[in-house]
């Protein structure tokens, strides 16, 4: 997948009308800043493509688009300002030598990566056209792909924290686990939340609850609290659903719904982490196919326990896997509803 110049290539991607690539994300950030970037995103975005200059020597030109993914970083900073640029060029950098030293202790790649891509986790349309293999991004959350001299390719899930445990291990709609469950769960969702609204007398049109809500605070906490309910209800069916799987069965769904892990990878992947701030940062490398959790999930039962309200406790045995957490996207009762994972 060449493309020798960004804005030719952005123009005939357009015409195409395909879905949402790196080449997408770049035109938001060169011709229209970050476009829908939330808050959180757009400092993330910087910290993969530098994460990917430092692991490729500081050397644009080992990049797919050298000239496209270099002006997108500058726009990214500028935009972002200074503070912004330094704690996430600082996480990047420890994260880049954590690849390295994990590159050069496995013996999976012996060669040393010669191109690199940065390609936006919400779509892996890009990852499918190089490697030639079908990528469900769903399943790969590669944000950075190398390529090594052998032909071989390694994908990268970054993260970039202010604390080593503040992250998620991976977030999606309810509609996406309802699909993996086949279960009709938005079908609960819509009949309980317009009961509450007719109940409430709360306004028909998402937007104008908001407002509503916004200008009236002791209705808001009387919404937060039916809304909580919701979540808790919403809680018991997953979990019921996840303690009549026999443990093969609840295995594999955590390994591949959660964990991004299974019999069949088409792309390798690596997580690394950067965490810190002021001058002081640190990494770390996991691979989730070599490490406890998945060791544990592998050889042990399985256990589901509630936590609190609207999480999911995940263990085997002493081990503790992850949590998983139902919530509001935004305004309770006025957005879509997310399961977050996280660190137990």
């Amino acid at each position: 997948m060449k493309f020798s110049n960004i804005r030719e290539s952005l123009n005939k991607y357009y015409e195409r009308q395909k879905p949402k690539t790196v080449f997408d994300v770049m035109r938001e950030v060169l011709n229209e800043g970050h476009g829908d970037f939330s808050k959180n995103k757009a400092p993330g975005d910087l910290n993969e493509v530098l994460l990917a200059y430092y692991i490729m020597g500081e050397n644009w030109n080992r990049f797919d688009d050298p000239s496209g993914t270099e002006k997108a970083m500058k726009q990214m900073k500028k935009d972002l300002g200074k503070e912004v640029y330094e704690t996430q060029n600082g996480r990047a950098k420890v994260m880049a030598e954590e690849i390295k030293k994990w590159l050069s202790e496995t013996d999976m790649f012996e060669s040393k990566p010669r191109k690199a891509w940065w390609i936006q986790s919400t779509n892996n349309s890009g990852l499918t056209d190089v490697i030639g293999q079908e990528i469900n991004s769903r399943e790969n959350p590669t944000d950075v792909l190398l390529q090594f001299s052998d032909g071989k390719f390694l994908g990268i899930s970054a993260k970039s924290t202010k604390e080593k445990n503040d992250y998620s291990i991976k977030n999606f709609g309810i509609g996406t686990l309802g699909k993996m469950l086949n279960k009709d769960f938005q079908k609960i969702i819509d009949r309980y939340e317009k009961k509450a609204i007719k109940d409430m007398k709360l306004p028909q049109k998402q937007s104008e609850r908001k407002k509503y809500l916004s200008e009236h605070p002791r209705v808001k906490k009387k919404v937060e609290d039916k809304a909580n309910r919701l979540l808790t209800k919403l809680r018991g069916e997953y979990m019921q659903m996840m303690q009549e799987m026999d443990q093969e069965e609840l295995r594999k769904h955590i390994s591949k719904a959660w964990l991004d892990v299974g019999e069949e990878m088409p792309l390798y992947f690596i997580r690394v982490s950067g965490h810190g701030k002021n001058g002081s940062y640190t990494a770390n490398v996991e691979d989730p196919m070599k490490n406890t959790k998945f060791d544990a999930l592998s050889n042990g039962d399985i256990e589901v326990t509630k936590m609190g309200e609207k999480t999911i406790g995940v263990k085997v045995g002493d081990e503790k896997i992850m949590k998983i957490r139902f919530k509001y996207t935004a305004e309770k009762l006025s957005s879509s509803i997310k399961l977050s994972g996280e660190p137990y």
